[in-house]
């Protein structure tokens, strides 16, 4: 995984709302990244359904909430339609890999939330696996935080 302060590997990827999205289109942004097991689990659920809940306030701080799925490109665009959520398709696991958050051995993501600063640089990393609605609360203060100036 990656670590606070290190920065945000670029990427392009397709969004389930239906852009290819470049990493420097996000420049000036607060970006709030996570990674979840699969699409339509318990947990998965509830905790994609918690960022589409602070999405907006996230956004009017000038930021943007994004999943990364790594199920199949249909799964992925029926979960996000169904949480209301954008994701990026990343069947192909190249975001994931990326931002180190790949398990070894299974076909599955560890739960990490990463907060990026306008300027690309990582400034939280939010990892719990069993405790999902976390991950939004904690990405929010992080961006409230960020959109104020002051220090993460």
């Amino acid at each position: 995984m990656l670590s606070k302060g290190d920065p945000a590997p670029w990427f392009t990827a397709d969004t389930t709302d239906g852009r290819t999205l470049r990493w420097d289109e996000l420049k000036g942004k607060i970006v709030v990244l996570f990674f979840f097991p699969k699409a339509f689990t318990f947990g998965c659920d509830r905790e994609a359904a918690h960022f589409a809940e602070v999405a907006p306030e996230v956004a009017a701080l000038g930021g943007e909430v994004l999943g990364v799925s790594v199920d199949d490109d249909s799964t992925a665009c029926r979960f996000a339609e169904q949480r209301k959520v954008v994701m990026l398709k990343d069947r192909r696991r190249r975001v994931a890999e990326a931002y180190g958050v790949p398990l070894p051995i299974v076909n599955r993501v560890r739960r990490v939330t990463y907060v990026i600063d306008r300027a690309g640089i990582i400034r939280g990393v939010f990892h719990y696996e069993l405790q999902f609605a976390r991950h939004a609360d904690d990405a929010l203060t992080m961006v409230r935080r960020l959109a104020a100036g002051q220090p993460t």
